[in-house]
């Protein structure tokens, strides 16, 4: 680290089991709060966010209201607590109340709707990036009802094929809240992998296979734990959701 540093206090950023402890560059994160249109009124949470540094950016050049970030890896909680207290000293003009590091498991607040003082219905953004499942977004669905303009991010490796992103900034996503399900598989591949137009038949609409086989591509280009896992994940769960509201 350099000395007296604040922009590049890094030693190490390290992948285990429990993923990297800062998953984007500065540009990236800069792309993806531009996307959630991040601003002074938000209420931001960051599910599993450990060094901080998505939060580091979201307080220091979005302005946000308030900044929490939900980390219970208690080695990475105490980094991303060392840095934000370097962060405070310097920028003397932000309440240290609105930036909030939980120590906790975020599974906590999508099943109980709290964790350490802070409620999910309060959130106004949420970046989520790790494995995804029906039942995160059930749970925000819950704490959210009744309200609109709300925003979920999420990435390219974690996806909701259980919703329909409303834009677009690859690697990120937004869905909009209240979400708006995809009424057929080839809706929501298409917005997935920003692909219309065929490559294999000229001049022809972009095939449902091919679509899945690029999506297979690309989470081998750029690996993911168990790509091939996911996408079957995708695939079911999808198909279960364009099935049931066909029959409905």
């Amino acid at each position: 680290m350099k000395r007296g540093s604040l922009i590049d206090d890094i030693k190490v950023i390290y992948y285990n089991s429990k993923g990297r402890s800062i998953c984007f560059k500065n540009a990236d994160i800069r792309n993806l709060l531009k996307l959630g249109k991040a601003n002074p009124k938000d209420i931001f949470f960051d599910l599993g966010s450990g060094w901080g540094q998505i939060i580091i950016i979201a307080m220091t050049e979005f302005g946000v209201a308030k900044a929490v970030g939900f980390e219970k890896d208690l080695a990475r909680h105490r980094t991303a607590k060392k840095r934000r207290a370097r962060w405070l000293k310097k920028r003397s003009d932000i309440n240290p109340k609105k930036w909030h590091l939980v120590n906790g498991d975020f599974n906590i607040l999508l099943k109980g709707g709290k964790l350490d003082g802070e409620s999910l219905k309060d959130a106004t953004l949420i970046f989520y990036g790790l494995s995804t499942d029906i039942d995160i977004l059930n749970a925000i669905r819950k704490a959210w009802k009744g309200t609109k303009g709300r925003r979920l991010l999420y990435y390219y490796n974690c996806l909701f094929p259980d919703i329909m992103p409303d834009d677009v900034n690859l690697p990120f996503f937004v869905s909009k809240f209240p979400f708006t399900c995809p009424k057929t598989e080839e809706e929501w591949l298409i917005k997935i992998c920003g692909k219309k137009k065929s490559s294999l038949v000229n001049g022809k609409r972009v095939l449902k296979r091919e679509l899945w086989e690029e999506l297979s591509h690309d989470y081998k280009v750029e690996p993911v734990l168990d790509g091939k896992k996911e996408i079957k994940y995708y695939k079911r769960r999808l198909r279960r959701l364009v099935n049931r509201r066909k029959n409905a």
